[in-house]
């Protein structure tokens, strides 16, 4: 009996994190921070400044990524701990983003790469569960249109995919 209590102690510290109590998720927070990941995600171009400062207000800190990957330099991720979600924004040394990514409860829910002129490398459709499905489409730098195609349970449907090729 001692043991299983000590267990379950030990399971509730680590749900609990360091704050000693479990915080709900404030709904109102997720909502938005959903809701502008929803919007920036369509976007096809985005201009840097004004989603960085989006995502200042949306975020109650941030702090640089420790994680370990070959990227560089290393992304800074924004926090929103009453709506259990966070964006990692990667930027390069002239201050554009190149690419960000949506979590909800640390689970990958949208991200897109960015060229340095903000336009959109790839769109995609994602489900709740961070899972490609339905229509994407790519561009080139200049916004055109490079490939079309189409996802289901998360693979890529090889017969849908549609490739263009940049005029310019």
């Amino acid at each position: 009996m001692n043991r299983i209590c000590t267990i379950l102690l030990l399971a509730l510290t680590v749900l609990t994190g360091c704050h000693g109590e479990l915080k709900p998720i404030d709904k109102f927070e997720r909502l938005r921070t959903d809701n502008f990941s929803d919007y920036l995600f369509q976007l096809k171009k985005i201009d840097s400044k004004s989603v960085l400062d989006s995502i200042k207000t949306l975020t109650e800190f941030s702090t640089k990524d420790t994680a370990e990957y070959k990227r560089t330099p290393k992304a800074t991720l924004f926090i929103n701990e009453a709506a259990q979600s966070r964006f990692q924004v990667f930027e390069n040394p002239k201050e554009s983003i190149t690419a960000v990514a949506y979590f909800r409860h640390n689970k990958m829910i949208n991200v897109a790469e960015y060229y340095d002129n903000g336009q959109a490398m790839c769109l995609f459709s994602v489900t709740q569960d961070g899972q490609r499905e339905g229509r994407y489409e790519c561009f080139f730098e200049d916004g055109s249109i490079r490939i079309k195609g189409f996802y289901k349970n998360g693979k890529e449907v090889r017969d849908s995919i549609e490739r263009f090729e940049n005029k310019n």
